[in-house]
């Protein structure tokens, strides 16, 4: 049995633009101060790609990302998958109105899952 170290933390950020270090976008109006209308709830998120694993060395199997969101910071029940290693961003729709949470977390090949982002947030009005 081969012992795996877990893959460094990536770098998110919420909003109009988030793995890792998180910032949400605002939504409001830059003109009036009013915020738009909002037909759904979407949360446009980016990352920095995991590069290596948390001893340093390169992470040479990496398999993709996985969202982790929730209406809490403690709870971030709801998962998205993203297959693609290469993909450094998401939009997450239909969120309804609230403040959501996001964190990414990067998967290896075998399934072993990466160090957890920071969490970052956004209001869904």
């Amino acid at each position: 049995m081969q012992w795996r170290l877990p893959l460094a933390a990536a770098v998110l950020t919420a909003g109009l633009a988030a793995c890792g270090q998180v910032s949400p976008a605002d939504t409001r109006s830059t003109a009036t101060g009013i915020p738009p209308p909002t037909t759904s709830g979407t949360a446009n998120l980016n990352w920095t790609p995991v590069t290596q694993n948390t001893d340093g060395t390169p992470a040479t199997d990496l398999a993709g990302y996985r969202i982790h969101y929730g209406t809490s910071p403690a709870a971030l029940d709801s998962t998205i998958t993203e297959a693609d290693p290469t993909e450094t961003s998401y939009v997450v729709t239909n969120l309804s109105p609230g403040t959501w949470y996001f964190a990414v977390a990067a998967y290896a090949s075998d399934g072993t899952a990466g160090v957890m982002s920071n969490v970052a947030s956004k209001t869904i009005n």
